[in-house]
């Protein structure tokens, strides 16, 4: 697949058909310069060691680097018998450092964290996607801007990406099944020392974080089961509301690889958003995924634009484009 410059194709059902083509044409193509694994970090091993920094300091915009030791259960994972056997929460995903490096690091990642005009491929005559900004900006004060937060669904035990972005955001919300979360407050608390560009309190994790800066997270943990929230605002858990404006990004990363979670997962998402809107939110969402099961993949994105009618777009640049994952953005119908 040739290098283009970044850019959103919005997707209908012919041209998601035609996208999961070209990307699992690519693959084949390059099967033997690309892992062909089940994406699993470490089979071997149950600390997990990740570092994040930019490729080229001097280049990026971003500079802070991080390091992270992440304790995983392979026996958990390989278990019949624990958490109705709905166990890869328990250990770490290739897609998941992948995404955070691309988008603390890329120059598309930039375009999403700080927000900004996107080229954007759809039949409508506008040529660009507007992107709020995920991150807050150090630079204003915060009563002069909206809240930024983030909800990630299905984060599993090793909690990276609340860590690693909550040094960006006011407010972080991570979330899976309750068989997942005390392994995952464990993670948080070992590798706390990473959240240095804000202090952070919580109610659910049991510590705050002492630094001495001017600015917060609000970082908790929660209990989520997709198939028995009910996300109309009335019922939406108090951890999961802004407490003022706020620009909302929901995160999920590798759990689309099961054609039975797809309904369900895409239910929250839709009912967040939904929910978000009426409390006069803005919100989106951002999904990343690795190009296993191509059916999987492409009864994902049909269900998620035919099933729940949502604006889904295919997030498209070189550093994406030579790997086997993908990574979509989504939003709800005007």
């Amino acid at each position: 697949m040739p290098e283009s410059s970044a850019r959103l194709v919005l997707l209908d059902e012919e041209t998601a058909y035609e996208h999961v083509f070209e990307r699992y044409t690519y693959l084949q193509k390059n099967a033997n310069k690309l892992k062909q694994d089940l994406g699993i970090v470490s089979r071997s091993t149950s600390s997990v060691d990740l570092d994040f920094e930019p490729k080229d300091a001097k280049k990026c915009h971003r500079k802070e680097r991080f390091s992270f030791e992440v304790s995983q259960s392979l026996s958990s994972l390989n278990s019949s018998k624990i958490n109705d056997n709905s166990t890869t929460g328990y250990v770490v995903w290739s897609t998941t450092p992948f995404f955070l490096q691309w988008l603390l690091y890329s120059d598309t990642g930039l375009l999403f964290t700080n927000g900004g005009d996107l080229r954007c491929d759809e039949e409508t005559p506008a040529k660009c996607c507007n992107v709020p900004a995920m991150f807050s900006d150090p630079s204003i004060e915060a009563d002069n801007q909206p809240l930024r937060q983030i909800v990630e669904l299905g984060c599993g035990v090793a909690g990276i990406l609340g860590i690693a972005l909550g040094n960006y955001v006011d407010k972080y919300v991570l979330t899976d099944q309750k068989a997942l979360l005390d392994r995952l407050k464990h993670n948080v608390a070992h590798n706390i020392d990473e959240l240095r560009l804000r202090g952070m309190d919580s109610t659910t994790l049991g510590f705050a974080s002492p630094r001495k800066t001017p600015l917060k997270t609000q970082m908790d943990v929660l209990c989520l089961d997709w198939e028995k929230l009910d996300p109309r605002p009335a019922n939406l858990h108090n951890l999961l509301k802004p407490d003022r404006r706020a620009i909302v990004t929901i995160i999920s990363v590798d759990v689309v690889y099961n054609e039975y979670l797809i309904e369900p997962f895409l239910r929250i998402v839709q009912g967040l958003m939904r929910a978000y809107k009426e409390l006069g939110h803005v919100s989106t969402a951002l999904v990343g995924v690795q190009l296993r099961d191509q059916d999987i993949i492409q009864t994902f994105l049909e269900c998620a634009i035919v099933d729940f009618k949502l604006r889904v777009y295919a997030i498209l640049d070189a550093d994406i484009e030579a790997t086997r994952f993908g990574l979509y953005y989504m939003k709800l119908k005007e």
